[in-house]
């Protein structure tokens, strides 16, 4: 089965999904660790 045209820039589209995804999951992570991260030295 040769390779079509349009199958290589979904498969780009895909992967750029996917690391968009991850990009905002950490920074969701980031996020929340540092909100948390202040909220324990506000109590100290």
């Amino acid at each position: 089965m040769l390779p079509s045209p349009l199958a290589n820039p979904y498969d780009t589209h895909l992967k750029t999904l996917w690391f968009a995804l991850m990009l905002s999951e950490l920074s969701i992570l980031t996020v929340a660790n540092y909100a948390d991260l202040r909220i324990r030295v506000f109590r100290m």
